[in-house]
């Protein structure tokens, strides 16, 4: 923008506004795209884990039935199913899948209220002077306080995802110092 349209109050109000919801329609395409990722890969492995624990049940029956089927798969195949399930959570898909949905929708009502607002704000400007300093105050207060909801809610879905992943995280090393700290040595086979 060249140094002298900085003068002309109504371009600055329409760069600032084009700037402000290009940035929130990038950060609105983003979560789409990701919750796309997200969704298949929570639906893949909450099926399978599903299928993996039905399939882990039935071998026993069958095996009672039939004889030659190692009911021994039977736990194999929930071993699988638990690790689908553990996938998911560590790696958050499902509850990511989640976040990014409700930030999505929250991005899309924000973008819908402040281009209603931004009509309202324009319209009442086309009938007062130029110099009305009181209908640019409206549209700068409107156009912050768009830009700091839509950084509010980015950042509020950032930091939930930074818990969820640190609690993740948090467990894994629980679980792995227990096992270190009961003097089980995991280079060793497990015997019975």
């Amino acid at each position: 923008m060249p140094d002298d349209a900085w003068q002309n109050k109504r371009e600055v109000l329409n760069t600032l506004k084009n700037w402000s919801v290009d940035n929130a329609e990038v950060a609105l395409s983003w979560y789409l795209r990701d919750k796309k990722f997200k969704r298949l890969g929570a639906r893949t492995l909450r099926v399978s884990a599903i299928l993996l624990t039905g399939a882990g049940g039935l071998v026993p029956i069958i095996g009672g039935v039939y004889e030659g089927i190692q009911v021994e798969w039977g736990y194999v195949l929930l071993a699988l199913a638990a690790t689908c399930l553990g996938f998911d959570k560590f790696f958050g898909l499902s509850s990511g899948w989640l976040r990014d949905m409700q930030t999505a929708q929250a991005l899309q009502q924000r973008l819908s209220t402040f281009y209603s607002d931004w009509i309202v704000i324009m319209a009442g400007r086309a009938h007062v002077e130029p110099a009305d300093e009181q209908a640019d105050a409206a549209a700068v207060l409107a156009l912050s306080s768009f830009m700091r909801d839509v950084g509010n809610l980015v950042s509020g879905e950032t930091s939930s995802w930074v818990t969820e992943f640190r609690a993740a995280t948090k467990g894994l090393d629980k679980e792995a110092g227990a096992i270190s700290s009961s003097g089980v040595d995991a280079s060793q086979p497990y015997v019975r």
